[in-house]
């Protein structure tokens, strides 16, 4: 029986959490755990809970008694009185400032922790109290994620039982179909983030002869997207055997390899993203990195430069995580010696040594018939895809217009991606986004529909589009205080709007029908040489 001592600071608990739990470990049903937790959880679960004290209460203030203090002079009351100020009570500390502190001084956690196999941190806030327990107990492992207590267990040569093999249709074959051979085969992995390391790859194939390419994307990223291969969660974080075959595939077939967003692309790992990339380099193959966006757009930076980024609609616990990660990510950015492509140009500015990787889509697919600004109340749509859309600015707006009835709004939320060019396709203005500063996948979508595209798309942006293509990003510019007058100068000029819909259709079969972007992959490959340090150095943002 492998014993598991689970320590969290969660506050309230999901009713799947400890199934979810077990699914992580994945060590068969031989298994006991016991939960360290800091607050005790509703509903209750068939497992053990230490649940650390709770605070003492603070002392009663009393009040001060009548005529006693010091004396003030009024000119409306005379001398009289004054109590002095209750005491202010210092703040309570946070749930994980008292979990690491009991592990830190208390017997009970450390009594759980030597009856353990393993001790799991099971959410962030507990990596701290794991480590308090680490130093004060010897001869058990101790991990800071559930996914890895498999690997880590296996790494002390403890026996577990072997790993469920992972449902689903690519349960059998989780090996990547044969590629065609030539003298770059490239692999782009693994978060295939709105299909696009699909439609890169499928790029490469087409338009750079001599070369192929293919992509990967764990099940994890839940998004809805081709792939040549999808693996299974379960098997890319905890299947060894699976992860060593893997590692063989990808020395033994790819010359060149991307990796997306920072994340691992040789299966879940303990390693940092710099030493994977180092092994890969040492085994002879060209590596680049990628950036998606989020992954390097460091919150506090963009918050200072951008008047409406939208951060503070948004959790605090997850914007301060994703200022810890993209801060790193920069940091390896640009530092590194090979190339870094960049999805979107307004991610220059935090990857300054990086490269625009066009995004692309197929515009056939795309491809709409329907007339722009004929109808006398013209659909206007908005689609978020996340809070940095700003749909809180971009609603009040087009909502108060459709209430006017001066245009038919629609919200749309939940779509199945294979319904969208419909969506698209038969609105005649689509607002994308205050938040970003920059145009993504969703934009060009909508200007390959042949729609009225408005949106916030910085100067920088723009500017650098027509540096690199000649051609003007066809966006009509537009921000929560112009957006109203923006779609009403449309309803008063439907010859202007539908103009921008056509520089718009041509715009994205100039530069994101994948053509382009074949062409920057096809430069990497033809200079294959390792790639100098930078000189310019590490980003600023990353002090």
């Amino acid at each position: 029986m492998t014993r598991v001592l689970a320590v969290t600071a969660r506050a309230r608990y999901p009713e799947t959490w400890l199934d979810n739990l077990l699914e992580k470990l994945d060590l068969g049903g031989d298994v006991e755990v016991r939960v360290l937790a800091a607050k005790r959880p509703k509903p209750a679960f068939d497992a053990e809970f230490a649940v650390m004290p709770p605070l003492p209460k603070p002392p009663k203030v009393e009040p001060a008694p009548r005529g006693f203090g010091a004396r003030v002079w009024s000119r409306v009351t005379g001398s009289r009185p004054t109590p002095p100020p209750a005491p202010e009570p210092a703040p309570a500390p946070k749930l994980r400032e008292r979990l690491a502190t009991w592990c830190r001084e208390d017997d009970r956690p450390v009594e759980l922790a030597q009856w353990a196999d393993v001790v799991v941190a099971m959410d962030d806030a507990a990596c701290r109290s794991v480590w308090e327990l680490g130093r004060r107990v010897e001869g058990t492992v101790f991990v800071n994620r559930a996914a890895r207590v498999r690997e880590a267990l296996e790494a002390e040569r403890v026996d577990v039982p072997a790993p469920t093999p992972p449902a689903g249709p690519d349960a059998a074959d989780a090996t990547m179909p044969p590629i065609a051979d030539g003298p770059a085969r490239l692999l782009i992995a693994p978060a295939n983030y709105a299909g696009q390391a699909h439609a890169w790859a499928r790029a490469v194939d087409a338009h750079v002869p001599g070369a192929a390419a293919q992509n990967f994307k764990d099940r994890r990223l839940l998004h809805p997207y081709p792939a040549d291969l999808t693996v299974d969660r379960r098997r890319f974080q905890g299947d060894l055997g699976w992860r060593r075959a893997w590692r063989e595939h990808v020395l033994a077939t790819y010359t060149h390899v991307i990796v997306e967003a920072g994340l691992p692309v040789l299966g879940e790992s303990v390693m940092p993203l710099e030493h994977v990339v180092a092994e890969l380099r040492d085994a002879g193959l060209r590596v680049a990195l990628l950036s998606h966006g989020s992954d390097a757009r460091i919150p506090s930076v963009h918050a200072a430069n951008e008047r409406w980024a939208q951060y503070d609609g948004m959790d605090a616990a997850w914007v301060r995580q994703l200022e810890h990660s993209s801060r790193r990510n920069v940091e390896v950015y640009t530092s590194d010696p090979g190339p870094v492509f960049l999805s979107t140009p307004g991610l220059l500015e935090f990857v300054p040594n990086g490269t625009w990787l066009p995004l692309v889509v197929d515009v056939d697919r795309w491809h709409s018939d329907e007339p722009v600004l004929e109808r006398e109340r013209p659909v206007v749509a908005h689609a978020p895809s996340s809070k940095q859309k700003g749909s809180h600015h971009i609603d009040p707006v087009l909502a108060d217009l459709d209430a006017q009835g001066l245009i038919e709004y629609r919200r749309v939320q939940g779509v199945p991606i294979e319904e969208m060019p419909q969506v698209f396709g038969t609105a005649d203005i689509v607002v994308d986004q205050f938040g970003a500063a920059d145009y993504g996948v969703a934009a060009c979508e909508a200007l390959a529909a042949g729609r009225t595209v408005v949106s916030h798309v910085s100067p920088g942006v723009r500017a650098h589009v027509r540096a690199e293509t000649g051609l003007e990003v066809p966006i009509l510019q537009a921000d929560p205080e112009t957006l109203r007058d923006v779609v009403l100068g449309l309803l008063a000029d439907r010859e202007a709007g539908r103009a921008a819909a056509r520089d718009g259709r041509a715009f994205v079969e100039a530069v994101h029908d994948g053509r382009r972007s074949a062409e920057v992959l096809a430069r990497w490959f033809e200079n294959s040489a390792p790639a100098a340090v930078p000189e310019h150095g590490p980003s600023p943002h990353t002090k």
